[in-house]
């Protein structure tokens, strides 16, 4: 069977952070540690309405980004003011656990203590508009 390796923030975590933690605040056993499970990001497009390539920019923006391919969200309602119909692709997300969530982790706080502003390692070319990506910690 193969071994799984596990990313180097993980490992660090389990050895120094939890059994700090667990002698700071007195726990009785290292299960009551508090523990990130996932990482949820999520891009809103908007312009997806006027023009499909967007959504395909979008969701090869967010794969570079987070190093597996996103869902196509879809709207659940129609909106006549926003011009949205049922079931129009208006999005896209991507659900990290495990090893890739803590590779994601890792590559986030090393480029946030590089750069006040974190930036996305995605590249976007000249003329197409930048998209903010909503991340989600649980």
């Amino acid at each position: 069977m193969a071994q799984q390796q596990t990313a180097r923030l993980q490992t660090y975590y389990r050895e120094k952070i939890v059994p700090d933690l667990v002698a700071k605040f007195g726990y009785k056993s290292v299960m009551e540690v508090p523990r990130l499970t996932k990482i949820t990001l999520n891009m809103g497009v908007s312009e997806a309405v006027a023009d499909k390539k967007v959504m395909d920019h979008a969701v090869g923006d967010l794969t570079k980004i987070a190093g597996q391919k996103p869902v196509v969200t879809k709207s659940k309602k129609p909106i006549a003011g926003f011009k949205i119909r049922e079931g129009l692709a208006i999005g896209c997300m991507v659900t990290l656990r495990g090893v890739q969530m803590y590779e994601f982790l890792d590559r986030f706080v090393t480029t946030g203590r590089k750069c006040r502003v974190c930036a996305t390692s995605a590249a976007f070319p000249a003329g197409r508009s930048t998209a903010a990506a909503t991340t989600t910690w649980v």
